[in-house]
This record gives C-alpha cells, structure tokens and sequence, in this order.
C-alpha cells in the first residue's frame, strides 16, 4: 500500500513524518547523492550530526543540499528495483542482492568496459567488511577484514575487469570453481590470456578447460588436489 493511499484513508497518524512524503524531484536526487559523496569524506558519528549546529560539528554543506528530514526520508525510501520482483529466501531462485542488482552488474559492466588488460590477468577473492546481519556474510581468518561479503575478482594491475558477489548456497549460481572461473573469464576466452590464480582455484580439470578455450593459466596446487597424476604427487620439485 503507498503512502497516498494510506493518507487519503486516514491511516497515517499526524505525527509521523511520512506525512511530510512529496514526490521526489530529479534535482533532490543529485543532491541526495551529492550529500552521500560528501559523507564518504567528511565521517561524523551519526546521521544527524550532518545538519548539528553545534559549532564543533557543524558544517553547512548537507543543510544547503537538503533539509535533515527530506534526507532521510529519500534514504528510507530509495529503492533500485521493483519489490514485486523479490523472491523469498524459502522459494527457489532467489536472488539475495536484487535489491542492489542493478547499480551492482552496471559498475562491473562499466568497469570491464573501461580497461583493455593485457596479457596477464589474475582472480582472487576479496572481502568487504560488515559485521551487520546477512544471511550469505562470511569468515576468512587469512584477510585483514575477517567479517564480511566475499567477491570473486578478475583483475589485472589493480583493475577490475570482471566481479561477482558470493551469496552462498541459496542462490541459483553455481558456485564451483570451474563455473565461477568460466562466469568471470568469459569475455577473455580464446584471447590467449594467462590466467594467475592461487591454489584455491587451481585444479587439472579446470587447468584442461582453460586450455580448450585458449587462456593459459598459472598457479599454485596443492598435493591432496583431486585429479593430479600420481608420478607427480610423490616427486620433491626443485626450487630454483
């Protein structure tokens, strides 16, 4: 039910501030988001703080942009897709990042648009840190940030060419490393890339298919791999 229906039946209490709702014009929206910017570089511990007159925290720029009020009600409302569209969690096919689907699969697609790799790419995994509730957030004792949302990155020299976002095993995706190496690699086959990747990757069977689709790769393996030849598990390498 919208909030006009709602108020044209009497159901909004005249206190609450959804009273205040008008539709949003395109110039709040560059304002809005202009303030977003300004809140990346200028940190105050909460919202509010952003509009204070109290002299030791006060600064003008977010009352010029928008009243307190207005803003919040935008970053209340603020919604990238359609919710009639969500899937629930206990039906099948959900897609547990809808709601940030769309800004998501335009900066990867933007990104990979933007730079032409060399030879040499690389995939890793990456972490964003958050500590708040989420289904699909996970622990990587190895990362600096040991709490948080988990990408599969295709990079090279520190550029991302190409990103997917882990979101477990209620997903659709299939999250075996073959299919997440191929997902990522996709606009590089038959191109004849090197593909750099640690051992968490690195496998005969997805060694077999990269090589079918022209991209060498390099990596590290460990002993226990499934598939590698047994003449190669027992020798002692040389180190050069």
């Amino acid at each position: 039910m919208t909030i006009e229906t709602l108020s044209a039946t009497g159901k909004l209490k005249p206190q609450l501030v959804w009273r205040k709702w008008t539709t949003v014009k395109l110039s709040e929206l560059y304002k809005f988001f202009g303030i977003i910017l300004h809140m990346c570089l200028v940190k105050k511990p909460k919202l509010s703080d952003y509009w204070s007159t109290n002299p030791v925290l006060q600064s003008s720029f977010a009352a010029k942009c928008l009243p307190r009020d207005r803003f919040l009600l935008i970053l209340r409302m603020l919604h990238l897709v359609d919710n009639a569209t969500y899937i629930p969690k206990n039906q099948v096919g959900p897609d547990l990042i809808l709601k940030v689907r769309p800004i998501f699969d335009r900066c990867v697609t933007q990104s990979g648009k933007a730079y032409k790799p060399g030879e040499n790419i690389t995939i890793d995994e990456g972490i964003s840190p958050f500590r708040g509730r989420l289904s699909f957030r996970v622990y990587m004792k190895i990362k600096p940030h040991k709490y948080g949302v988990k990408f599969f990155v295709l990079y090279e020299s520190g550029y991302v060419l190409n990103c997917e976002i882990y979101s477990g095993n209620q997903s659709n995706a299939d999250n075996s490393i073959l299919h997440i190496v191929d997902r990522l690699c996709l606009s590089f086959h038959n191109k004849g890339h090197t593909l750099y990747m640690a051992r968490f990757y690195t496998s005969p069977d997805l060694l077999d298919y990269l090589w079918g689709k022209r991209t060498e790769a390099v990596g590290t393996v460990q002993k226990n791999r499934k598939g590698l030849p047994r003449d190669l598990v027992g020798q002692k390498l040389k180190k050069k």
